[in-house]
């Protein structure tokens, strides 16, 4: 089984381009929306297989969308696979936090 991760960010978007910058982010493989109380912002999860894959495709992919003006990650959950490869062999959860200022990902 393979590790599960989940980067939680959020997004600075063109207010008057919310719903087609929205629409973009939405398109991308894995990448789902949701809103927070800042019109001037979106909630962006990116599903991945490795917190790697996941810091790859915030950099190449959401922040290079048209329409949003920048991006930061805020949390990240890694859910490991059972195989006694990780560190977390009781198949629980692990979350972590990056640098959400300097848009690092969590050292892992």
């Amino acid at each position: 089984m393979d590790d599960y991760v989940v980067v939680g960010a959020l997004a600075r978007v063109d207010v008057d381009r919310r719903q087609e910058t929205r629409a973009r982010i939405e398109a991308l493989e894995g990448f789902t929306t949701f809103d927070v109380e800042d019109p001037l912002k979106l909630g962006v999860l990116i599903e991945a297989t490795t917190l790697e894959e996941a810091h790859a495709r915030f950099v190449s992919q959401l922040t290079s969308v048209d329409g949003v003006l920048g991006a930061w990650p805020v949390s990240v959950d890694i859910d490991q696979a059972e195989d006694g490869d990780g560190p977390n062999t009781d198949g629980g959860d692990t979350e972590t936090h990056g640098d959400a200022a300097a848009g690092t990902p969590p050292a892992g």
